[in-house]
């Protein structure tokens, strides 16, 4: 599933740079066509064409610009802190701001960083923001200093501005000529690409392995499952019931009530919590099954000095690994987790 939210968001990325080019192609063209178009002016004398053929061909370009209707780009705007999928914008910078065209709107040069997994994409988008939407931005006080967008109030939420590519940002030449700026300025969409080459986030990520001992998970189901035990005190996350726990069973069931505050990826013995307060929440979680009154009664049929599991602590970047040694609890409960 994340393989397919990676190539979504590149073909939406590639799709956002082929416009980017053409229009910047088209803008080079009619460039070119007026400095031609101004050099016949001055020269007269060597062949110029009348005024009325070039005001007719003035207003040919001028309707052949509009008439080009290609289909406009719209990218769901996110706030900053919310999630696509597994993504996670954490920041969005305005690099560059145009100034407001006739219909009193802005463009702006817009840098999102989307971050997911140790992965880190930056993408650079072409926004722009009518009269109304800046209003509300002015009274939120965003400045200069600060190149970041405001969260909208829960009153704008029906007003948020959509994105366009540069081709629908044409109503006068300060906006094309600031819309060439910044595809001369290289405005172009770029991401890392998801493979060994992408850039890794320079942060410490933690994950969580438990390596079972066979024979103390055999001899904490037989307990679990004999009559010594009283069914009474089972604990809601082991999902099945005296006489019918397996050894399967019961790892199962606790790697699923970790997952439940883990917060990331799970797998069979594996948690790969997202933050740092996740991976507390899954100490924490470890605490609450050792001090269950329920395990405590199987624990007490098993021989001292063992545990169910080793819990070992990764570290990444830096691919390091490491028991937990988690302290013992309070006499005379039995440590579960080592």
């Amino acid at each position: 599933m994340a393989d397919d939210e990676v190539a979504t968001l590149e073909r939406e990325l590639e799709t956002l740079k082929l416009q980017l080019e053409k229009e910047r192609k088209k803008n080079a063209a009619e460039q070119d066509d007026s400095r031609s178009d101004t050099k016949q002016e001055r020269k007269p004398e060597q062949g110029a064409t009348p005024e009325g053929t070039k005001s007719q061909r003035r207003g040919g370009d001028k309707k052949a610009a509009p008439s080009s209707k290609e289909p406009r780009i719209y990218v769901q705007h996110a706030a900053v802190g919310s999630r696509r999928g597994k993504w996670w914008l954490r920041e969005r910078q305005v690099l560059s701001r145009t100034i407001a065209d006739e219909d009193g709107a802005v463009t702006l040069k817009v840098r999102e960083t989307w971050v997911w997994s140790g992965r880190t994409v930056i993408l650079d988008k072409i926004v722009r923001l009518d009269e109304e939407t800046q209003e509300d931005k002015r009274a939120v006080g965003v400045e200069k200093d600060k190149p970041e967008i405001a969260k909208e109030e829960p009153d704008n939420k029906n007003k948020v501005p959509f994105e366009a590519t540069p081709s629908s940002v044409q109503p006068s030449k300060e906006a094309e000529t600031s819309a060439e700026a910044v595809v001369d300025s290289k405005a172009v969409v770029t991401a890392t690409k998801a493979n060994d080459e992408e850039s890794i986030i320079e942060t410490i990520m933690f994950g969580l392995t438990l390596q079972w001992n066979v024979k103390s998970v055999r001899d904490f189901v037989n307990a679990a499952n004999s009559n010594t035990i009283s069914d009474e005190k089972r604990p809601v996350w082991i999902s099945q019931s005296r006489g019918q726990i397996t050894e399967q069973v019961f790892k199962s069931d606790v790697m699923a009530c970790l997952a439940v505050v883990a917060g990331g990826p799970a797998q069979e013995n594996d948690l790969a919590p997202n933050t740092i307060w996740q991976h507390m929440n899954i100490v924490k979680r470890l605490g609450q099954i050792e001090n269950d009154p329920f395990v405590q009664s199987c624990m007490s049929q098993l021989d001292l000095d063992t545990y169910l599991a080793v819990v070992f602590l990764r570290h990444e970047p830096g691919f390091d690994i490491q028991p937990m040694r988690s302290d013992p609890p309070i006499p005379p409960n039995r440590q579960v987790f080592y």
